[in-house]
């Protein structure tokens, strides 16, 4: 069992949940995609598909190419859909999908040992191949696990896993580096006061990507951030005061009841995430679940049809970003899918608490947002996520709280686009169900930019 300490509990690093650098196997002379072969039907062969990190590998790749046509960091669901449409749309374009994870569906097997999906599989799938199984059944995570790295199999598409890109960096044409992050969004993107002169320029490319292990850029023209909105577990600052008797571990790394001592648990978050482990640990342990604001339960099913399927039906699934609709979801906020928390609440077997606030060493208690105190044994927090995008050395993309700045897939810096990203172009955009659909607009514009580039 493993314990997150007082000392680094609201400072879990990026670094910190990086998979082994190491490669699981030598591999030599891989070929490497090229304008006019990337997507044949012989130059994308099993053992090109998808490899783990080495020297070796990627200096086949920077070898042959100085630079590559297309980048998309991340292999989950909005990297994955965008590489199979990229694809299907049988685009000359050299494309490599850059991904730290050891095994594509490594994001989905940390999680939760009991975690299922709220939405039937077939809403939890993404374009050209069903997840097996009964189609209004709620797939566990293994299933998803599997399924990414099936689909990625399926595709064949050209994943380089075990890799952390560390920096990327914008290139001029006097082969310059730039550094500096404007935070205004209304600066121009050609203004770049910091630059730094690198050994190594790009021939025709605009993106300077390192690699942890590796000494040489990585040069594209063309960048997709697909690696997700939230990457670093988010603990409030003061639970570092908290007695170190007390275990707390983020919801990322909760894998079972068994992992927590007897006693009083506090689940920290009012997400789906909090209330499925809430129910669980119900079952072996006095629970008491915080939240900060009203919980609103909405069904799994009614009328004999999946929740998800009557938004779809109704539009408010795939609501546009800037329709009545997307405003009047981002009011409401998030619901709690599922009876169960609400049962358990009703029948007193989970306590409901107020937002917890602070820590009372005096009384080795927490305090919530009523005056009321607790004494737990251990501490969950569904907390969420924060952005960590420090490692992208670009200028105009951030705002004055570190967020990246987009309007739909594009932001701010020529050839650069994000996917996989809430409400990019409506409601389902951070969803599976909405990856494809995004990924058939931004696919259409990345080959577009690559025409007049």
């Amino acid at each position: 069992m493993t314990h997150v300490t007082n000392t680094n509990v609201a400072h879990l690093s990026r670094q910190s949940t990086m998979p082994s650098q190491s490669s699981s196997s030598s591999i030599t002379n891989v070929p490497a995609l090229s304008k006019s072969n990337a997507y044949s039907g012989t130059s994308l062969s099993s053992n090109l598909s998808m490899f783990s990190f080495s020297h070796e590998v990627i200096h086949n790749y920077t070898a042959a190419h100085d630079t590559l046509d297309l980048v998309i960091i991340g292999a989950g669901q909005a990297g994955l859909a965008l590489g199979a449409r990229m694809k299907e749309m049988n685009s000359a374009m050299s494309m490599l999908i850059l991904d730290r994870q050891a095994q594509v569906g490594d994001n989905w097997r940390s999680r939760y040992d009991s975690l299922k999906l709220f939405t039937p599989r077939k809403y939890s799938q993404l374009p050209g191949l069903p997840l097996s199984g009964d189609p209004e059944g709620f797939p566990n995570k293994d299933e998803m696990a599997d399924y990414m790295e099936h689909y990625a199999e399926h595709n064949e598409l050209p994943i380089l896993r075990n890799c952390d890109v560390t920096s990327v960096q914008l290139i001029n044409q006097n082969h310059t580096t730039s550094t500096h992050n404007h935070q205004p969004q209304q600066e121009p993107t050609h203004e770049i006061s910091a630059q730094l002169q690198t050994d190594q320029p790009c021939s025709g490319g605009r993106f300077h990507l390192m690699i942890h292990g590796f000494d040489k850029p990585l040069c594209c023209k063309q960048l997709v951030l697909a690696h997700g909105a939230f990457s670093v577990p988010f603990v409030p600052e003061w639970a570092q005061q908290i007695s170190p008797s007390i275990m707390q571990i983020h919801s990322s790394s909760y894998l079972r009841p068994d992992q927590l001592p007897t006693g009083i648990v506090l689940v920290v978050g009012g997400g789906n995430s909090g209330a499925q482990i809430a129910v669980e640990l119900s079952r072996t342990h006095q629970v008491s679940f915080s939240v900060r604001s009203p919980i609103r339960h909405l069904p799994l099913r009614t009328l004999g049809r999946s929740t998800f399927e009557w938004m779809d039906t109704l539009g408010f699934l795939h609501a546009p970003t800037d329709s009545w609709r997307a405003r009047l979801l981002r009011k409401q906020g998030d619901p709690l899918f599922s009876y169960e928390l609400k049962e358990a609440l009703d029948t007193g077997d989970i306590q409901l608490m107020k937002a917890a606030e602070a820590w009372d060493n005096a009384s080795s208690s927490i305090v919530f947002a009523d005056s009321s105190t607790l004494s737990p044994t251990s501490i969950i927090w569904a907390t969420g996520f924060k952005q960590d995008h420090d490692w992208l050395k670009l200028p105009n993309l951030r705002n004055s709280q570190g967020h990246i700045m987009y309007r739909g897939h594009h932001t701010q810096i020529p050839g650069l686009f994000v996917i996989g990203m809430p409400w990019q172009q409506a409601r389902s955009s951070a969803l599976i169900c909405g990856a494809g659909r995004d990924a058939v607009k931004l696919a259409v514009d990345i080959v577009a930019n690559d025409d007049i580039s």
